[in-house]
């Protein structure tokens, strides 16, 4: 006679004793979202996302699985994957040369970043075994909306160019992929390209299934005075700290006229797609944030936010807050740690 095993629905609850048995889960600077896997007789029955606090209990994991008796129950075991956060000097010196080989990296610059300046992280990825595809669209892309539409189809081009849209054997599974775009220039436009994606305005393959997003000082509100001081700075070429006391006479002026231009009807048409682009149909892969208290044009406020609705969509979520580094200055400031935040994402 068969016998029907119904499904149960249990919470599980792991104490401190048992978090202290295992390894720890490490959440120094930042929070850390870790995926776990339960497995039974050797079987993979379910894999639940759990959310980890910053004092990680209590831990709890939310599932369905196949009724088993409590002595088969004592026998599952939880494993899991644990980032490192802040790795130390020797954790980020990188003892496997090639370790990002296999991935093809997309840097999307900050608004009116210079090649030169990009070009360091792309042989941030390239000397570790990288692919590597910088583009940073001009700054009238971010402005106007029909130039944004140009730049995605130039970067479609180049997109092809870079990976086949086709994989054939012996290399049947697409490339494995990672974002790595900075300040607001570089994720609006990837949220335009997410947009353009969902509209058929450009073929699926060019955004892809990204393996991670990794996101440099973004994202932030859409202000009058961020938007004068990002485009000034963009602009003049000069760093965001201390802008509006160089140039007070540009910086007024630029926030009269982004008063006007914020509220055209198109313009604001275009800033909530492409927010709900992200907000909505961004991919759910792993985002790691990078940021600081000390940034004077996107605060730090704004990325959290951000990250808790990610979160709230299932995203695996990392981050990185550092003291005392400017905008998109991180990886200058602190290249060993920078590097180790790369190197612990894309090992998880």
């Amino acid at each position: 006679m068969i016998k029907v095993i119904p499904q149960l629905l249990f919470t599980t609850q792991v104490s401190a004793a048992r978090l202290r048995q295992t390894k720890p889960l490490v959440a120094k600077n930042h929070e850390t979202y870790s995926r776990f896997t339960y497995n039974v007789h050797k079987r993979t029955y379910f894999e639940p996302r759990c959310s980890v606090s910053y004092d990680l209990l209590p831990l709890r994991c939310l599932t369905t699985a196949s009724a088993y008796s409590e002595s088969e129950l004592q026998r599952v075991t939880l494993a899991s994957s644990e980032p490192q956060s802040s790795p130390s000097s020797s954790e980020s010196d990188l003892s496997h040369p090639q370790c990002f080989e296999g991935y093809h990296v997309v840097l999307f610059g900050w608004l009116g970043a210079q090649p030169k300046y990009l070009e360091k992280y792309a042989d941030l990825w390239k000397s570790r075994g990288a692919k590597v595809l910088p583009y940073t669209p001009p700054i009238t892309a971010t402005l106007f909306p029909f130039q944004a539409d140009r730049s995605i189809l130039d970067f479609s081009k180049r997109m092809g160019e870079h990976v086949d849209p086709q994989p054939q054997p012996p290399r049947p599974q697409p490339p494995r992929v990672i974002y790595h775009v900075f300040s607001n220039g570089g994720f609006l436009f990837l949220g335009a390209l997410i947009r353009a994606t969902q509209m058929g305005l450009v073929p699926e393959w060019v955004l892809g299934s990204p393996s991670g997003i990794i996101i440099d000082s973004a994202p932030g509100e859409i202000s009058v005075d961020m938007a004068a001081r990002g485009v000034g700075a963009a602009a003049f070429k000069e760093g965001s700290k201390g802008f509006e006391d160089r140039f007070p006479f540009f910086v007024d002026l630029s926030r009269s006229l982004f008063q006007f231009y914020l509220n055209i009807p198109f313009i604001k048409n275009r800033i909530a797609e492409v927010k709900h682009a992200w907000e909505v149909h961004s991919p759910t892969c792993p985002q790691l944030f990078l940021f600081s208290e000390e940034d004077v044009l996107i605060p730090p406020e704004d990325i959290e936010r951000f990250m808790l609705v990610q979160r709230n969509r299932g995203v695996q979520v990392s981050s990185n807050r550092w003291q005392g580094t400017l905008h998109v200055e991180h990886y200058r400031e602190y290249p060993e740690e920078y590097i180790g935040q790369l190197k612990q994402f894309v090992k998880n």
